[in-house]
């Protein structure tokens, strides 16, 4: 698994979110992977899956609806638990939207 902790770290990386070229090795394996992404995470969302797809063919990314950075929720440990009963399987992400989204507030 890859993962970016702490969250401060995504800030350190500047404005665009990108990562500075003398940390950014690129993964290439056909090693099967999961990306578990929260939809309101303001640094680390699903461009980064887009982009490892390239070189990770095997990659299997899912999107949480209404999470932040660090998505905890039912769906997350069934996703987990189903990947690695059997990494090669189609994932079933169905549960990916069982946290509704909330009105939007203005303070």
């Amino acid at each position: 698994m890859i993962g970016f902790e702490p969250i401060w770290l995504c800030a350190w990386w500047g404005g665009d979110g990108d990562v500075p070229p003398e940390h950014n090795d690129i993964v290439t394996t056909e090693t099967p992977a999961l990306a578990i992404h929260g939809q309101m995470d303001p640094c680390c969302g699903t461009r980064w899956s887009d982009e490892l797809t390239g070189t990770m063919p095997n990659l299997k990314a899912i999107e949480m609806q209404a999470l932040g950075h660090s998505p905890v929720n039912e769906c997350r440990s069934a996703v987990i638990k189903e990947f690695l009963d059997d990494p090669l399987a189609q994932v079933d992400t169905s549960c990916q939207n069982e946290v509704p989204l909330a009105e939007w507030q203005l303070e």
